[in-house]
Parts: structure tokens; C-alpha cells; sequence
């Protein structure tokens, strides 16, 4: 969107990829919330931005991508339960009777946040209508940048 070149450099997950930014091997990443937020709250390194849409509850400070000019920018990650496409319905509403309410309590959306992570609350229906709208955000992206698999 911004135009922008980087060296992509891969890595096996975020603690190899911070490891390297402390070590000054990158000059930043793109990472997860939840390994960078002591690093950042202590100055070890420099929060940039928030790549999602909104500010997050554990940085607010944080400003986001779009917040700095690039409108339009909005690339959250989000966990999700899934189940094969084939599930009973009855089974997919029970599970959303359990889950739905659990993650609306007081206690799981602390515990989420002292993980570094902002707890969602969609119900079945809603997830999958986001789960679509995401993949094709992201098959634009990918159409548009010319990315190719390696």
C-alpha cells in the first residue's frame, strides 16, 4: 500500500525474529503483540505502530499504521475455534453457548489481555462472514503485490 521495498526474511516464529531485532540483526519486524509488549513497555525496542485497524488495549499509546497515514491499513491477526465445514449445526450452537459467554467474562478478557492478546467475542455466524472478508483482503493484497509462492 505504502509503496514501500523490504528484504522479506523469514523466520520459525516470533522468538527467532525478536531474538535478531534485539540483537540489532533486523531493523524491524513485523510481530505478534504478545513477545514484544515487555521489550517495548521497558525501551528495548521501539513500538512503530499497531497494524490493525484500532489502537490495541495493552499499548494505547501505540499509534496505528493508518493513524500515521497510510489509510485503509488494517492487518490484525485473530485466533479463532474452528470446526470441519461439515459440523451438525447443534453442535456448532453448543459450542458458541460455551465459548461466546466465556470469552465476555470479566476474568477471561483479563487473562487475555495480560497475554498480550485482545479477546474477541464473535459468534459463529459472524466469525465466518470475517474469516471470508479477511481472505479476500488478503488475496487483493497478494494479486496486487504480485507475490508468488517460493
Amino acid at each position: 500500500m505504502a509503496g514501500v521495498e523490504l528484504t522479506h526474511v523469514p523466520y520459525r516464529g516470533d522468538t527467532p525474529a525478536l531474538t535478531d531485532l534485539l540483537a540489532g540483526q533486523v531493523q524491524m519486524a513485523f510481530m505478534s503483540m504478545a513477545p514484544v509488549i515487555p521489550h517495548v513497555k521497558s525501551g528495548a525496542i521501539r513500538g512503530l505502530a499497531i497494524a490493525s485497524a484500532r489502537r490495541s488495549n495493552i499499548l494505547p499509546d501505540l499509534p496505528t499504521i493508518a493513524e500515521q497515514g497510510l489509510s485503509g491499513f488494517d492487518v490484525g491477526s485473530w485466533w479463532g475455534l474452528v470446526a470441519p465445514a461439515n459440523t451438525p449445526r447443534e453442535i456448532i450452537e453448543r459450542a458458541e453457548g460455551v465459548v461466546v459467554p466465556f470469552l465476555r467474562t470479566p476474568a477471561t478478557a483479563a487473562r487475555f489481555l495480560e497475554m498480550g492478546l485482545d479477546p474477541g467475542q464473535l459468534g459463529a455466524s459472524a466469525f465466518q462472514l470475517y474469516i471470508a472478508s479477511e481472505k479476500d483482503k488478503l488475496a487483493d493484497v497478494v494479486r496486487r503485490a504480485g507475490i508468488q509462492p517460493e
